[in-house]
């Protein structure tokens, strides 16, 4: 996990924090597109349900 982010290879405090926001922000970016994913379906599911009654 440490080098995931990146600590273990950080010469100082910004490199760190710079490597923390790339790390987020792939993970908000993945975080939206199944957000987007999930509404998508749900939003079908819900039309298909009331053009059945």
């Amino acid at each position: 996990m440490l080098t995931l982010l990146g600590i273990t290879r950080q010469s100082g405090p910004q490199q760190y924090f710079n490597k923390q926001e790339e790390f987020f922000k792939v993970l908000w970016q993945a975080a939206n597109i199944s957000v987007e994913n999930t509404l998508k379906q749900k939003s079908e599911t819900v039309d298909s349900i009331t053009r059945t009654t």
